[in-house]
């Protein structure tokens, strides 16, 4: 019997390590040929085919691949793809940079890449990933607490998913009108919202927006004190957020139940959950949300009497908002040497031009120069050349009439001697 639970076990290991064996090797392999597209872009700029098909596998495998390689490798397309043919490049690069900016804090950064996206989607006529820009943009407003332009573009996005029959679209666009709306209060209205976008996600089985629209309407039954269905609709997020396998979804999930517990007054609970939320944050090095956990896990410590952690935790708060602080100073540094840059660039090319434009004017005076002393000296050659060639017809007449005296003289000697 020991033997046999044995071998069940044994084969069960040797599943699970050639499953793992193939995995690696897969995701070895997918490296591989994105570094490979990569280098080949690299070396001719104007290949789209690559471009092209480095865009389908990033966009086919962006679940798969670590956040901070997705962002490098969409910064590396937006740079290169600049021709027509490669639009869907550049749009996807812009929407998924532009989500990483909104999970990172860096709203101003994000709107720059999501306006960019919606001049190609809305040249293109692609109605469903415009909606996608609208319904991001509305998110990006929303971390920059700008409710007017949050319920603008959550409203294009509704509108749009109605006009062209795009269910999940239309869910989208009203759990962002649903945001709006929690974010003047009006936590009732809202999750009238919430509740439509839940039940057309579920419809349509999109995991991600059906768990972030529970932990909304969670969250507004938090607000309205209401503990108990708030708990309720947070528990049913939890799997379906798990589920997803989106960082972003879990983190809120865990961070909304920490906030429930601790209205609640259930410390611990709410420490533990925060450090649930604080695990999913820090795999996406989203720095932003990193020092608002900490800040969370402090508070919950402090009331729950653990004085060491609360200080530890609010340390770490404040070195992580520091580097938030001094990753956009850094950013705005960099685009002001970069403005430097390209103004000493625009002034060295206009300093050159110039010099130039110089240059070919004392070209063009030289050649006027040397093409009439040229044609000066054709002239002269000429005029020397008649002036010889006449002197000599002249000498050569002169000749002939001499010629011709000497002989009408002896004839006429011979005349005058005959006579006589």
């Amino acid at each position: 019997m020991c033997f046999c639970f044995f071998n069940r076990f044994a084969k069960r290991a040797l599943v699970l390590f050639v499953v793992v064996l193939c995995v690696n090797g897969f995701a070895q392999k997918r490296d591989s040929s994105f570094y490979s597209l990569k280098t080949k872009i690299q070396a001719d700029s104007d290949d789209t085919a690559s471009i092209n098909r480095l865009y389908e596998m990033l966009s086919r495998h962006r679940n798969d691949i670590p956040q901070d390689t997705l962002t490098s490798y969409c910064r590396f397309i937006f740079k290169m793809a600049k021709t027509p043919s490669t639009k869907l490049a550049k749009g996807f690069a812009c929407i998924s940079l532009g989500g990483n900016g909104n999970a990172t804090g860096d709203y101003t950064q994000a709107l720059t890449y999501l306006f960019e996206a919606e001049k190609i989607y809305s040249k293109l006529n692609l109605y469903n990933k415009l909606a996608i820009t609208y319904n991001t943009m509305g998110n990006t407003y929303l971390g920059l607490g700008d409710i007017e332009n949050q319920k603008k573009y959550f409203f294009k996005c509704y509108d749009i998913g109605v006009k062209h029959h795009l269910p999940e679209r239309k869910g989208i666009g009203a759990a962002g009108i649903a945001n709006s709306l929690h974010s003047e209060k009006k936590h009732k209205e809202s999750n009238e919202w919430n509740f439509i976008a839940e039940k057309l996600f579920k419809e349509q089985k999109y995991k991600i927006g059906q768990a972030i629209v529970l932990q909304n309407i969670a969250e507004n039954y938090r607000e309205m004190n209401m503990l108990d269905q708030a708990m309720e609709y947070i528990k049913k997020a939890e799997p379906i957020s798990l589920e997803s396998k989106y960082n972003y979804a879990i983190f809120g999930c865990y961070t909304g139940q920490g906030l429930i517990f601790e209205r609640q007054k259930h410390y611990q609970k709410a420490i533990d959950s925060y450090q649930k939320a604080l695990h999913y944050v820090l795999i996406d090095k989203a720095n932003h949300n990193i020092a608002e956990t900490y800040k969370l896990l402090s508070g919950a410590c402090l009331k729950d009497g653990q004085l060491e952690a609360s200080i530890k935790y609010l340390n770490l708060h404040i070195q992580y908002k520091d580097s938030v602080f001094n990753d956009n100073s850094r950013k705005a540094l960099l685009e002001i040497e970069k403005k430097h840059e390209t103004e000493k660039k625009d002034n060295e090319i206009k300093l050159l031009n110039q010099e130039n434009d110089l240059a070919k004017s004392e070209l063009s005076k030289k050649k006027i120069i040397i093409y009439s002393s040229v044609i000066a000296l054709i002239l002269l050659l000429t005029l020397v050349l008649f002036a010889f060639r006449s002197n000599i017809s002249k000498n050569r007449a002169n000749k002939l009439l001499g010629q011709q005296k000497i002989i009408i003289e002896e004839k006429q000697k011979e005349i005058l001697d005959s006579i006589h």
